[in-house]
């Protein structure tokens, strides 16, 4: 209230103690005048008998006389009033009025916070004054307390991560805050006054939500007033999206009101999923693990064998005059790397190691993740056609990690033809283009969606049923060829899918194959003495068939012990140890040159079958000399010879 206001409070106090005195005193004198005419009309008619009938003669001027003793009476009379009027109008505005319009102007000015000092009163009215002020300051402390309340409840719901919406018993919306903008997509002007029902509930439960209203209306019962609901609600984008929800019910103007505290849960419920595809993974890997650490205990058995006959096979081969034997020794040696691949594949599958590139053929590769999956896609009705460039060369890689990429693909090719009943063809390339080697697997089946080809390589967005998929495969495929400086992506494709793996090209370190020739020539004879430890003797023959034919000289010793003593009397320019042996192994072995040998040591490397054993790898690891994994090519074992004379 302003100072206009005070002054007009003012006048209309003066304006009404003015109309009561003069309310009061006009009848008084209208009473008097009355009075007076009465008297002066009686006593004309008196004088006018009197003159009539009486013989006595009365003048007129002696009747105006008499008759104005008479009215003098009166107008003393008048003044008397007149004077009491004016006198009670002075003392009421002087003890009354103007106590009144200080107290008044000091209420006025206390309202609008401008902490006014107490009027100066009569004494009569200071206690007046001090209940009026003590109660209006009680009242004041009050309002404020009561505005702060407001203003800080306001606050916290407005600033509250949780969307706040009210409803009124009508189903309309009264009241909401800024978070409930942000998590429903609207702005508060087109929500307020809305039916509550039509803006964020999902059609599917707007019957229900009426009904309950209705219910808790009628009958006070209500099933969901203060627990913890969860359900979908409807974003402004049309979209429903996970929430939890718990509505109070809060009395108001006569009536109710509801009000809803609602959470969205949309990133909660992707992290549960991601949570659950994780767990599955996690599932698999462990079960990838036990498989491994189960073929561990048997690998290194199975690999020997197949070392002697993949070597023996190969050497055979060369040595065979007769092409029809050559042909069978052929045959055999393809069916021993066959089985090699499978070994070696399944176990790049099951082991846990870390990233260790080699050079490798992304032909072989191939090879070994068709070998490994050939009877399941076989059994599956789908005919597998590979196109390998034969010119390919090799790439430093790790070839394990790159074939469990190949393998994914494979297997999730599979998974794709299962959805056309006949004709079910996969083709697997390889080639170059540019400065990159390519791997291009493409299938028949019903290709990817358009709209999830830019999802496909995001980690856990699978399309598959929960249990066959988690959605990580091709995420992590992809990230192993950028690791290799290469691309995984999906290729444009009129039928079907295709994915397409590049790695650059790259100039190997050294080059030396094993040619299989009739004259048995080979592009390099080496010079130079190899001693090769190993307990399996016939695996030590290969080896030393392979690296003699190449011109080395090669010397045998079947145990540690065996070696060391040859050692003691002779010189050796490369040293090949198997890692498990009897009496003494292939790691303590290795200790033993370091102290009585250091200068053999970068001339020598492991032979083992065994590299998933979790005792051995580390072991093998903390040496830091190159191995040869079993079972292996006769390449194999002159690339290693050529690492170790290259330094």
């Amino acid at each position: 209230m302003n100072v206009n206001n005070c002054e007009a409070s003012d006048q209309a106090i003066d304006i009404r103690y003015r109309a009561t005195i003069i309310g009061i005193t006009l009848p008084l004198i209208a009473l008097v005048l009355l009075l007076s005419i009465g008297h002066y009309v009686v006593w004309q008619d008196l004088i006018r008998s009197w003159s009539t009938g009486s013989d006595t003669v009365i003048t007129s001027t002696q009747l105006q006389s008499l008759l104005a003793w008479q009215l003098i009476y009166y107008v003393v009379l008048l003044l008397a009033i007149g004077a009491t009027a004016l006198l009670a109008q002075r003392l009421l505005r002087q003890k009354f009025i103007i106590p009144v319009q200080q107290i008044v102007r000091f209420l006025q000015q206390a309202c609008n916070q401008q902490s006014p000092n107490p009027p100066p009163l009569p004494e009569r009215w200071k206690a007046t004054m001090a209940i009026i002020a003590q109660c209006f300051q009680a009242h004041q402390t009050a309002l404020q307390q009561l505005q702060a309340g407001e203003a800080f409840k306001r606050a916290v719901v407005d600033s509250s991560i949780l969307a706040v919406i009210a409803m009124n018993q009508q189903g309309k919306i009264i009241e909401i805050n800024h978070a409930a903008e942000h998590i429903f997509g609207f702005q508060a002007e087109q929500m307020l006054g809305q039916d509550l029902a039509d803006k964020i509930i999902p059609e599917r439960y707007r019957a229900a939500h009426r009904a309950g209203l209705q219910r808790h209306l009628l009958t006070g019962q209500a099933k969901a007033i203060g627990i913890n609901l969860e359900l979908n609600a409807l974003h402004a984008n049309g979209l429903e999206f996970p929430i939890e929800l718990t509505i109070f019910v809060t009395p108001i103007d006569g009536g109710v009101s509801y009000t809803a505290f609602i959470a969205d849960h949309t990133l909660r419920r992707q992290a549960e999923e991601q949570v659950a595809q994780q767990r599955e993974a996690l599932v698999q890997s462990e079960k990838l693990s036990s498989m491994g650490a189960l073929l561990a205990g048997v690998a290194h058995e199975l690999n020997n064998p197949l070392a002697i006959l993949m070597g023996r096979a190969a050497l055979l081969e060369e040595k065979a005059k007769d092409s029809a034997v050559q042909a069978d020794a052929e045959r055999i040696r393809i069916a021993a790397e066959r089985c090699g691949r499978i070994v070696k594949t399944f176990l790049s599958m099951a082991r846990q190691k870390p990233v260790e590139r080699k050079w490798s053929s992304l032909n072989d590769v191939a090879m070994g993740a068709a070998d490994l999956l050939n009877y399941s896609l076989r059994s599956s009705g789908i005919k597998l056609t590979m196109v390998l460039d034969e010119a390919l060369p090799n790439v430093e890689i790790d070839a394990d990690k790159i074939g469990q990429v190949l393998v994914n693909l494979i297997i999730n090719a599979q998974q794709a033809l299962s959805s056309i009943t006949k004709n079910r063809q996969l083709r697997i390339q390889t080639g170059i283009h540019n400065n990159f080697q390519f791997l291009q697997l493409i299938d028949n089946g019903l290709g990817v969606p358009e709209i999830i080809k830019e999802r496909i390589f995001e980690p856990f967005f699978t399309t598959k049923v929960e249990g066959i998929g988690t959605g990580i495969g091709l995420s992590v495929s992809r990230a192993i060829l950028r690791e290799h400086g290469g691309e995984l992506v999906l290729e444009a494709s009129a039928v079907g899918a295709s994915f397409l793996m590049t790695l650059p090209l790259q100039e190997p370190k050294y080059k030396i194959r094993f040619q299989r020739t009739a004259n048995q020539t080979r592009e390099i004879q080496h010079e130079g003495t190899v001693l090769i430890v190993d307990d399996e003797h016939e695996v030590a023959l290969v080896l030393a068939e392979v690296l003699g034919s190449a011109g080395y000289d090669v010397y045998i010793a079947n145990s540690g012990n065996d070696a060391l003593l040859w050692l003691a009397s002779n010189h050796c320019d490369l040293l090949f140890s198997d890692v498990r042996m009897p009496d003494m192994d292939g790691i303590t072995l290795w200790k033993k040159l370091q102290k009585n040998y250091p200068n053999l040591i970068k001339h020598m490397a492991f032979i083992t079958g065994d590299t998933l054993s979790t005792s051995i790898a580390p072991l093998i690891a903390e040496t830091g000399l190159p191995y040869l994994e079993k079972p292996f090519s006769p390449e194999d074992v002159l690339q290693l010879a050529a690492r170790i004379e290259l330094g």
